[in-house]
Parts: structure tokens; C-alpha cells; sequence
């Protein structure tokens, strides 16, 4: 009887591969890789470079409501009874510090300030706390307190009846931030 089919088996040298990768393969696989690790460092890159933003922002942001915690917790003008009724119809004209120079003073561990437009051109580096002690935490950070009246801006009869408080801080190294608040005259 006759084989119905020959099987023949064909063997190949132990040392020779017949499939992988051939060389054009493997330099386009390097050069995509590449381009993506490049794309991955410059996002790191970039986010490790603004990783510290939140900090000084939120030490800014505590700063400045401390300031405007004190400011806002005085009168409105000079001439305003403690307690703020009646309201102030003859305010002052001028902003700034009352009274006699010297007498109304913030720092050296005293703060005499007593009404709103006394902060006016206030500029502390470093900042100083309530009590006109030094803010050590804040060693590199400055402090500017601008008041102006903003009664017509607002809408209002007459432009003695709102103050606008403005407090820029700059951070160092950063630039200059600017918070506002009004302040009524109620």
C-alpha cells in the first residue's frame, strides 16, 4: 500500500529567528516614544512650576483678610458715633489720618487708627497685625491700603455715602494683587 500523503519536516538551524522586528520597525517605535516622553516631561514640567501658586495664594488671601478684618471693624469717618447710628452727613473731605500729626499712628506695638480712611496710603513691608506687632510669616510680603470715596460709582446721592477700600499685596516674587471692598456709610 501507498502513503496517501508525505509528511516531510524541514528544521532550522538552533541559532536564526524567523519572526521580530526589522530594523525600520524598531528606530519609528524609538522616535514615537520619544515624542511621547517628551510631551509627558513638559507637562510635568510645567505643573511642577506652578505647584507652589496655591500656598502663596492662600497666605495672600489670609493676609489681606486680616487687614480687612481690622478696617472694617472701625468707624466709618471721624465724625461717625461709635456704633455707626446716626449715619456720618458731614463726613471729612480729606482722607488720612485726624487729629494732630502723630496721634493716629500703626506699629511699634500700638495702633491708634480709628476709622476707616485712617488705613489711606498705608504701606507696611513687612506687614504688622492689629496691635502694630510684626507679622513675621509675612517677612517678604507688602502691604498697601488705598481708601477712596465711592458714593457716585455706586450709584449713590452723594459720594461721601461708600468708601472704597483697596488693599494690594505683593508677594515675593509675584506680582502685585488688588482685593476691594466697600464700606457704607450707615
Amino acid at each position: 500500500m501507498k502513503p496517501l500523503a508525505r509528511l516531510t519536516v524541514k528544521t532550522t538551524s538552533p541559532g536564526l529567528s524567523t519572526s521580530g522586528f526589522t530594523l525600520v520597525e524598531l528606530v519609528v517605535t524609538i522616535a514615537i516614544m520619544s515624542i511621547a516622553l517628551l510631551g509627558v516631561a513638559y507637562s510635568l514640567q510645567f505643573s511642577a512650576q506652578r505647584s507652589a501658586d496655591p500656598l502663596w495664594q492662600s497666605k495672600t488671601i489670609k493676609l489681606v483678610q486680616a487687614y480687612l478684618d481690622e478696617i472694617l471693624t472701625k468707624r466709618y469717618d471721624e465724625l461717625t458715633p461709635i456704633g455707626g447710628v446716626p449715619a456720618c452727613s458731614l463726613c471729612s473731605s480729606t482722607l488720612g489720618t485726624d487729629g494732630p500729626v502723630g496721634t493716629e499712628t500703626r506699629g511699634g506695638g500700638a495702633n491708634t487708627f480709628d476709622d476707616v480712611d485712617d488705613y489711606h496710603t498705608l504701606n507696611n513691608k513687612p506687614p504688622i497685625d492689629a496691635a502694630g506687632n510684626l507679622r513675621s510669616e509675612y517677612a517678604n510680603y507688602q502691604v498697601e491700603v488705598n481708601v477712596s470715596y465711592a458714593g457716585s460709582a455706586l450709584g449713590l446721592s452723594n459720594n461721601h455715602f461708600a468708601k472704597k477700600i483697596e488693599i494690594t499685596v505683593t508677594p515675593p516674587g509675584q506680582p502685585p494683587l488688588v482685593f476691594s471692598v466697600y464700606r457704607g456709610n450707615y
